[in-house]
């Protein structure tokens, strides 16, 4: 079971319920709820309704958090990226 019905569920709403709070169609939040697909502004709606933590909603944990800075940092290193941006490379083209 996803968050958002887990959360709907503890709570003893509806998907009506929380449709009528979305101003979406019950058919349209259930469509969303299944694919577990919402754009920020819906998630951002979510986390007021529930009164939760927008990271607990979106499922980012602080190992995931690591990770992708960690990514980040790997990224910056392999193109060489500082804080303001690309540094100049120089590639060597041979000329004929």
């Amino acid at each position: 079971m996803n968050v958002l019905k887990e959360l709907r569920c503890s709570n003893n709403l509806t998907q009506d319920d929380i449709a009528y709070f979305l101003d979406y169609s019950r058919s349209n939040y259930s469509n969303m709820e299944r694919n577990n697909s919402y754009d920020i502004d819906t998630y951002v709606k979510l986390s007021y309704f529930y009164n939760i933590n927008l990271y607990f909603l979106l499922n980012i944990t602080k190992e995931k958090i690591k990770l992708n800075n960690k990514i980040k940092q790997d990224i910056k290193t392999k193109y060489n990226i500082n804080k303001d941006g690309l540094e100049e490379v120089n590639y060597d083209i041979p000329r004929k």
